[in-house]
């Protein structure tokens, strides 16, 4: 479903994702088993076996949702539960437009640097 809205969202891409971990170790990393996509409703379904844990190894699995433009959406859950009905909810990325005049130039060379997580940018101020 998508944030704010609470509109379910078609063709949604959800990955079924398994960790396995030995027992004290503090768990593992997730890798993709399975892949699908929600109906006109938002909804899905996994039937899958589910590897039974042991001495040796534990198992978890979490669903995905990948969406273009958003951001993407976990959901853990136990293994051998059926669950049902657990929603996913995706926020959307949001866009700014900004337009910057430069009204006192100070020469040609003027420009403003933004930074931001994970990068900046480079705004050249047009005279």
């Amino acid at each position: 479903m998508e944030y704010g809205t609470l509109k379910p969202m078609a063709q949604c891409m959800v990955v079924l994702e398994e960790s396995f971990y030995a027992p004290r170790s503090g768990g593992g990393r997730y890798y993709p088993i399975d892949t699908t996509y929600t109906d006109e409703q938002g909804y899905y379904v996994y039937d899958f076996k589910h590897v039974p844990d042991s001495d040796d190894y534990y198992f978890d699995y979490q669903v995905k949702a990948v969406q273009q433009n958003y951001y993407n959406g976990y959901r853990g859950f136990q293994s051998g539960y059926w669950e049902r009905d657990r929603d996913i909810i995706l926020d959307p990325f949001a866009w700014i437009k900004v337009h910057v005049k430069n009204v006192n130039p100070f020469d040609d060379n003027d420009y403003l640097f933004t930074a931001s997580k994970g990068g900046g940018a480079l705004l050249w101020i047009e005279n």
